[in-house]
């Protein structure tokens, strides 16, 4: 929406750095990526992009003759916003939900027992995250493993779902 209203305005990207880390002093140092754009409602004939190679390396120079809103040199197009597919796919209904039934996600307590038990299984067991263990590095309770495996018995509605988890989320 930002670059469609600022090209109706003939705004021009003058250069840009592609995404680096950008360093602090605060104590616990988070790891932060940045872009800078500089733009104007003019053009200018010298254009340039700073490219890294890795986030941390160095820029390098490139002059090109259009700095696209997608940082990259080309013309100024848009990928318009879509909510249907291009082409005749069946629709995604439920995302990353599992659909097992609930069967192939286990408690801490199966997953050390099937491990004791078969100890080749270890390689194919992973972690199962959640938004909320993803953002707060926590891993799931069993208590929250059992209400998984609730969502996934295929009678459950997600707003019974939102609720259990909801009212777990306070009573832990």
């Amino acid at each position: 929406m930002l670059w469609n209203y600022m090209l109706q305005r003939n705004v021009k990207i003058h250069f840009a750095h592609r995404t680096f880390q950008w360093n602090n002093e605060a104590r616990s140092n988070a790891a932060v990526h940045c872009v800078i754009i500089s733009f104007a409602p003019f053009d200018t004939n010298k254009k340039t992009l700073f490219d890294y190679l890795t986030p941390k390396s160095e820029p390098h120079k490139i002059e090109v003759k259009n700095i696209s809103p997608y940082l990259i040199d080309s013309g100024n197009v848009l990928i318009p916003t879509r909510r249907s597919p291009l082409c005749d796919v069946p629709k995604i209904i439920a995302g990353n939900k599992p659909n097992d039934g609930g069967h192939l996600i286990l408690s801490n307590y199966e997953k050390e027992t099937l491990i004791s038990i078969e100890p080749q299984t270890e390689k194919f067991i992973r972690r199962f995250v959640g938004s909320q263990e993803c953002e707060s590095g926590v891993e799931m309770t069993d208590k929250q493993v059992e209400l998984v495996r609730f969502s996934c018995d295929g009678k459950s509605t997600d707003s019974t779902i939102s609720a259990c988890l909801s009212h777990l989320r306070y009573s832990i």
